[in-house]
């Protein structure tokens, strides 16, 4: 089922279309989801004409959302474990520079592989994901850490009990940013750190590519700017530390592979069954921003 939406960040109904929707509705919409999806594509791309955040607009349902991503297995996305790792290495190396180990929430954690580097920096991490291919492939791999099959909603924690909750390529899947942010931030100790990375529709390559911008998805239901994520911030109960764009690592069999799930590049596909295209990757921008917010001081 689909539903229309307002903004989430301001609460108003009216906006502009920027992107028509490219879609079968008819499809089912695990299709359109993970990296292992069949088919590439997104609903309507709007912006709130009050404050200018971008959303999906209609979208998948709460129901549906919760369906799909319990059913889950990304395989194509586990095969890139060697550049995921590298990734995830250097995003702990970046933290450990500005806050102390403790206690990290991982939220989306898939199959662990960030809670598993700052494990070994030192943290006592929880992960969760409401994937259970996820988590049963995080528990098998990485039993150091504590890993729970649940959605953000579902879940629950004590107050003030991390120091750290990072919600890496999350917040534009969620039903509402407001709500995720406003559930997370008595989960935090005073003090405490919230990392994000999210689509950033005012970077370069999205203003260059426009409709044909890669991180236009069907499960991204919101797409952000730095001047709406710090307004977002700033409602739930933190202050944003740094903004800054930030590169991703495939490859070469993983970028053809999702390059040909575009139905107009599907000819594209035998090239990622080439021999050696695993073994050769490399880091590129496709319009992400990395957040560094601290919460507030009561």
């Amino acid at each position: 089922m689909i539903e229309e939406t307002i903004c989430d960040l301001c609460g108003q109904s009216t906006f502009t279309t920027i992107y028509k929707g490219n879609i079968q509705t008819d499809d089912d919409g695990l299709t359109y989801f993970s990296s292992s999806r069949e088919k590439a594509g997104h609903w309507p791309i709007v912006k709130c004409n009050h404050c200018g955040l971008h959303r999906s607009n209609p979208r998948d349902n709460q129901e549906t959302l919760r369906a799909i991503y319990e059913q889950l297995e990304d395989e194509i996305y586990d095969e890139e474990d060697e550049n995921r790792a590298y990734i995830a290495l250097k995003r702990i190396k970046q933290i450990n520079r500005l806050q102390k180990v403790g206690r990290l929430l991982d939220i989306g954690c898939s199959s662990g592989i960030f809670a598993h580097q700052a494990a070994l920096t030192g943290w006592g991490v929880t992960g969760i994901d409401p994937s259970l291919w996820a988590i049963t492939q995080a528990k098998n791999r990485y039993p150091e850490g504590n890993y729970v099959v649940s959605s953000i909603e579902d879940a629950n924690f004590p107050p003030d009990v991390f120091t750290l909750i990072t919600l890496w390529d999350v917040l534009e899947h969620v039903s509402s940013p407001t709500e995720t942010l406003q559930k997370i931030n008595p989960w935090l100790a005073n003090g405490g750190f919230v990392v994000l990375n999210v689509p950033d529709i005012n970077s370069l390559i999205a203003r260059v590519m426009k409709d044909k911008w890669i991180m236009l998805l069907r499960e991204h239901l919101w797409y952000f700017s730095p001047k709406t994520m710090t307004q977002l911030l700033q409602k739930t109960g933190f202050e944003v530390i740094s903004i800054k764009s930030n590169k991703v690592r495939f490859s070469l069999k993983n970028i053809f592979t999702r390059i040909s799930q575009y139905p107009s590049l599907k000819f594209l596909r035998p090239l990622s069954r080439l021999p050696g295209m695993q073994k050769i990757s490399i880091n590129f921008s496709i319009g992400e921003m990395q957040i560094y917010a601290r919460k507030s001081s009561q």
